[in-house]
């Protein structure tokens, strides 16, 4: 009953009983958001098996429907904050290397702390953009020897790597978590303590020509490494609905 060509659907949690379900195929999916929500309930309740649906419906459509909308909306976002920020340094590039060519000439020179900027900002874009790729498996991978399986064992080595990118983005967001600790300044011991940053830093450290706070850069890079931890847990537990329906689902 549904059209599963579209570039549409879901993310579901399919119990076992629902493999002889002829809608199947139509309730594995991704967070995408053009399937208007009526829609989906009314073809679902269309189906010759009703019984199933209607226990699916309130952990299908109300549960992982939102959840991957949320994650979806979160993450686009933040990719575009990275764009914008690699917008800026490629125009903020441009017109320092102009001005370093001109310089002499007039007001015309290099834009001060052109290389912190760049350095930093790219940092940041990095990790704004690691949602979203993860939430759409842009991540590089070879499939040469994936493709030779069947469909539910691509699923079980799918649930796999998003797995250690989850454990691996655990890893990050505690890493730079103990370094934004290190550089913040502020805090009573007390607090500090109990948020895990360690004793405050002798003197605020700042970027050697722009003087930017330091702890202000981890604070921004901990914003897009926090989201990640969230978007890998919801795809690990994306990938195990796919598992149990036996295939992977088109994002």
């Amino acid at each position: 009953p549904f059209d599963t060509s579209a570039d549409v659907a879901f993310p579901r949690s399919v119990p076992p009983k629902v493999g002889a379900c002829p809608c199947l195929p139509a309730l594995l999916g991704a967070e995408k958001d053009a399937v208007e929500r009526v829609a989906v309930l009314g073809r679902l309740a269309a189906c010759p098996v009703g019984a199933v649906h209607a226990a699916l419906t309130p952990n299908v459509v109300e549960g992982g429907w939102h959840m991957g909308r949320a994650m979806g909306a979160i993450s686009r976002w933040l990719a575009y904050g990275g764009g914008a920020i690699l917008v800026f340094l490629a125009v903020m590039t441009v017109a320092s290397i102009i001005g370093r060519a001109l310089d002499g000439i007039g007001p015309f020179g290099p834009v001060p702390g052109d290389y912190e900027l760049v350095a930093n900002g790219c940092a940041l874009a990095v990790f704004y953009f690691l949602p979203w790729c993860q939430l759409n498996r842009g991540h590089v991978t070879v499939d040469i020897l994936i493709d030779a399986f069947g469909a539910r064992a691509k699923a079980v080595f799918g649930l796999l790597g998003d797995t250690l990118v989850a454990l691996s983005s655990v890893v990050i967001l505690r890493q730079l978590w103990i370094g934004f600790g290190e550089k913040l300044p502020f805090g009573s011991d007390a607090l500090r303590a109990a948020l895990l940053m360690g004793y405050k830093p002798y003197y605020p450290e700042t970027t050697y020509e722009l003087e930017i706070p330091v702890w202000s850069l981890y604070g921004a890079a901990v914003v897009g490494a926090f989201v990640m931890v969230l978007v890998s847990f919801y795809t690990v537990w994306r990938a195990v609905t796919w598992v149990v329906a036996g295939r992977e689902a088109r994002i």
